[in-house]
């Protein structure tokens, strides 16, 4: 049986009794096996994945044993697959793990920004203080890389060039996750900025238990990263 399609789903934005905007959604249904069972709208159209990706870039982090063997905390765990908004205690929590493997927030190449946190924003400007590179919602997913390249060895400068062995592995992640080759995808200024169809996107998940043959060898990592993924980066408030 073919899967069943629909028109793109419409969320619409209100303000009083007028609806203020109207967006398109696209949005894909797959089975365990990657099979496309309900679709709405394009599934085909190219789409940044974004912060969605952090969770398949970070399974070298635990495949090479550089989480073991540095120690890596659930909070570390969590930074690493996530999203944070720069504030104290998360920018606390990168810095010590940095520390604590013989690196520091120098060595970070994700470029900075204030923190997405607006109060926290706010304390920066009024103080005249911009953003740095610790501050940037990746810098947890950039720190698990660096980890890792000081763990088996390697350069950690340019880490995040295409032909270092750091994005080696996380290419290789994503294209035998998604079946979606990294390099073919449409580029983008970053690593999760290039586009791919939005139906390779829901993929990744089947790689929850039962693990497919060929997701075999990458299981023990995506199991590892759960459990801490799927809680909350500490705030710094209430």
């Amino acid at each position: 049986m073919g899967a069943t399609h629909h028109d793109p789903l419409v969320i619409e934005c209100s303000r009083g009794a007028a609806v203020e905007s109207s967006h398109l959604v696209d949005a894909a249904l797959v089975d365990a096996a990657g099979k496309v069972v309900e679709a709405w709208g394009d599934i085909e159209r190219f789409v940044y994945p974004r912060s969605a990706v952090k969770s398949i870039q970070v399974l070298p982090f635990f495949e090479s044993g550089a989480a073991d063997e540095t120690g890596a905390t659930e909070t570390e765990i969590a930074l690493a697959c996530s999203s944070h908004n720069g504030q104290d205690a998360q920018v606390a929590a990168v810095r010590n793990w940095l520390q604590r493997t013989g690196l520091d927030e120098s060595h970070l190449e994700c470029g900075g920004h204030l923190p997405y946190h607006t109060e926290t924003a706010h304390d920066y400007i009024r103080r005249g203080e911009a953003g740095a590179a610790i501050h940037n919602m990746c810098s947890g997913k950039h720190s698990a890389f660096l980890v890792t390249a000081k763990m088996l060895g390697e350069e950690t400068k340019d880490y995040i060039a295409r032909e270092h062995p750091v994005q080696s592995r996380v290419s290789a992640a994503i294209q035998e996750m998604t079946g979606w080759d990294f390099y073919r995808a449409r580029p983008g200024p970053s690593m999760a900025a290039r586009s791919r169809p939005s139906a390779c996107r829901c993929m990744p998940w089947r790689a929850a238990p039962p693990i497919l043959p060929i997701h075999a060898r990458r299981g023990p990592g995506a199991r590892r990263r759960s459990p801490a993924s799927k809680r909350p980066s500490p705030p710094s408030r209430s």
